[in-house]
């Protein structure tokens, strides 16, 4: 099958582009010694499907995560963008499932450690979450490196409860945007999104609700002391999935392929991000088409319908 190409769009004022999808890059924790071989083809291969941008925020180990992508990219390649975490606040939500109780909360590493591994190879995007209280003030030594253009551009978290008219003009946030949760999408419709406004979707898959994955698992098994799926909280799950039947319906596209629509419907949306498939699901993402574009019916049952006829989901 001839792979097609991932488009990209255009950050507030132009000055860098990302992929319409983003690939995480989270190695399981503790590594496994195969995950390395299996990844790195796979980014080559997404990078010739148009894939430029990766996203290391929910890695449990930023160093190994880093050094994948520098195995996969050893040149560097001006269209080349990573998104990273700066130290503070709670890490971004992995698009992939953790066991029950499990801590995602990456360890704390120096921005400037990630920035001397990565800059000059990668554009850099760096998420930054404001302290609780705090001013929203960047610290001096973000702001001066997104001023000598080392950063790209600063995304921050929306907040759960942050009205569409508090976002500002011409930045760059980050949130969870997926068919189970179309909350950011119905509120900021049912606005008016300020100018360069612009979201970089997380969760598309809904934790793996969406594209099957919650079932397999890790694509690169952690070992035998990974606690087995809990089977009631794997019913709460994918409950809701199946109301969303009526997307498949007719084989036109399956259901990651509708959270992927879903998530690109929107223009303020710059990309989705995804997590690095297994080789047997990276067809499903980057090869052929998505099957057609969400109807206006089909939104308006999502909650999410044409200007006017927004409203909650059922």
């Amino acid at each position: 099958m001839v792979e097609r190409k991932i488009g990209s769009r255009a950050g507030p004022g132009g000055r860098y582009r990302l992929s319409e999808l983003t690939i995480s890059l989270a190695p399981p924790d503790p590594p496994s010694p195969g995950w390395a071989s299996f990844a790195v083809p796979l980014l080559e291969r997404a990078r010739a499907a148009g894939v430029t941008t990766f996203d290391l925020t929910s890695a449990p180990r930023p160093p190994l995560a880093e050094e994948i992508l520098l195995r996969a990219f050893p040149r560097p390649d001006p269209e080349l963008v990573a998104i990273v975490r700066a130290p503070g606040g709670a890490p971004s939500r992995s698009p992939t499932r953790a066991p029950a109780g499990a801590d995602r909360s990456p360890p704390a590493r120096p921005l400037e450690e990630t920035l001397g591994r990565l800059a000059g190879r990668f554009g850099l995007i760096v998420e930054w979450r404001p302290t609780a209280g705090g001013t929203g003030r960047l610290p001096d030594s973000l702001a001066a490196r997104k001023a000598d253009g080392t950063v790209l551009d600063v995304a921050t978290p929306i907040g759960p409860d942050e009205e569409v008219g508090s976002l500002a003009p011409s930045t760059v946030r980050t949130g969870p945007l997926s068919l189970l949760e179309p909350q950011t999408a119905i509120a900021i419709h049912a606005g008016t999104p300020p100018d360069g406004f612009a979201l970089i979707a997380r969760d598309v898959f809904a934790g793996g609700a969406l594209d099957g994955s919650l079932l397999e698992g890790p694509a690169v098994p952690r070992g035998p002391a990974a606690p087995p799926l809990d089977l009631g909280d794997l019913r709460r799950r994918l409950a809701p999935v199946l109301s969303l039947g009526f997307l498949t319906e007719g084989h036109r596209r399956t259901l990651a392929q509708a959270a992927v629509r879903f998530a690109l419907h929107w223009p303020w949306v710059l990309t989705a991000v995804v997590p690095l498939p297994t080789p047997e699901r990276y067809s499903a993402l980057f090869e052929g088409e998505f099957g057609p574009e969400l109807s206006d019916d089909e939104l308006r049952r999502l909650g999410a319908g044409p200007a006017g006829e927004t409203r909650p989901p059922r």
